[in-house]
């Protein structure tokens, strides 16, 4: 059922970003907000903007609580100084030495390179996992199985459940945050080289395509190996003696800093477009970047529970974003005679059934944000 939820739901978001690069071009817009005040409406537009600014601001928070994770037990295995081996120092030392500088960068285009980058520790975490699975090092009675905390120690054989079980409504959150890239939908398609909406979808597609194997293949190699005691940030269910993983968490690190930039760009334009400021000089630019990452770095000493902000984030921003706001926008955009003849929907069957298939989506991402907030909340 999980790997079913999964494919599922990065089918649907790439077809829901590829959605909103032809609702950007529909409407002659360059942002998300502009596209719904275009389509819905300027009065409450607020409601995107809010939206997308709480999504971005958990998603850097999200990355923040990993790197927390990740630094500390990098810190410790490296024999560093007591100091950065805690949590809270070890995530100010990255924050301050290397997520700053990052963040400082306005433009997509210069983080071309950090991404590619970033895909590739991402990769490489993957591929440590499937090896940990299965050389079996965390079984009972071999080298590492004591080196782990009890109750982090593997628990095989456990049934989890069904697909309409709760546990599915928190993967499917969890999911959700994973395939959101939505709030950079409409940069990456004004950005985009020779743009053109078929190659904005095959963009979209193997993008997705990718995600999709990568989270597909680390889902099943975390929980094949530790089973129900499987943490929210599954590399802290490794020993810190384990050199492959101590890697990994290196790999996992330069992942979240190399998307840390892309993310926390669209959270500055967010805030800055909500206070009534969509193109700000840079001295504006660089205010905002020094105390939105001081009160992310604040939080994510404080609340360091991965599992509940992923799932909270993906099932109540995440579910509008991906779900409900891209398919809203297409439905009025399309809803006149002008408009439909202006994205070339030539066949009225053809649009009554995609119409149709996105009053499922906005249903779907209503459902999710109530329900999966709900669950996470109480689990």
């Amino acid at each position: 059922p999980a790997t079913a939820l999964l494919l599922v739901a990065a089918a649907v978001s790439a077809y829901t970003f590829a959605m909103i690069g032809r609702c950007c071009k529909l409407t002659g817009t360059d942002t998300f907000r502009e596209a719904w005040a275009k389509a819905i409406g300027e009065k409450n537009a607020w409601v995107m903007s809010l939206t997308s600014t709480g999504n971005t601001g958990l998603g850097c928070l999200m990355f923040s609580i990993i790197l927390a994770d990740a630094a500390a037990s990098l810190f410790t295995a490296l024999g560093a100084p007591a100091l950065l081996t805690c949590r809270s120092w070890a995530l100010l030392a990255v924050t301050g030495g290397i997520l700053l500088p990052l963040c400082f960068l306005e433009s997509c285009d210069a983080f071309k390179y950090t991404s590619l980058a970033g895909a590739c520790g991402l990769v490489y975490t993957v591929v440590a996992m499937g090896v940990r699975y299965l050389d079996g090092t965390y079984l009972p009675g071999r080298p590492l199985h004591t080196q782990i905390a009890p109750h982090l120690q593997p628990a095989v054989g456990i049934h989890g459940g069904t697909v309409w079980s709760s546990q599915a409504l928190v993967l499917v959150s969890c999911l959700t945050v994973a395939f959101t890239a939505h709030y950079n939908a409409p940069k990456f398609y004004r950005e985009l080289e020779r743009r053109s909406l078929p190659r904005f979808y095959l963009v979209a597609a193997l993008g997705f395509t990718c995600a999709a194997a990568i989270s597909l293949t680390g889902m099943i190699c975390g929980f094949l190996t530790f089973g129900g005691t499987s943490a929210g940030f599954i590399l802290n269910n490794y020993a810190n003696k384990d050199g492959l993983i101590a890697a990994a968490r290196t790999a996992i690190s330069v992942s979240v800093i190399c998307s840390y930039p892309l993310v926390f760009n669209s959270l500055r334009e967010d805030v800055l477009e909500m206070m009534g400021m969509p193109r700000p000089p840079r001295r504006v630019m660089q205010r905002a970047t020094l105390i939105l990452l001081g009160l992310i770095t604040g939080l994510a000493i404080v609340l360091p529970d991965l599992g509940v902000v992923a799932a909270v984030t993906g099932a109540l921003f995440g579910s509008a974003l991906v779900y409900i706001f891209p398919a809203l926008i297409f439905l009025y955009a399309t809803g006149s005679k002008a408009s439909r003849q202006s994205i070339g929907d030539k066949r009225d069957v053809t649009r009554k059934f995609e119409r149709t298939i996105n009053y499922g989506i906005v249903l779907l991402g209503c459902l999710l944000a109530a329900i999966g907030t709900v669950t996470a909340l109480r689990g």
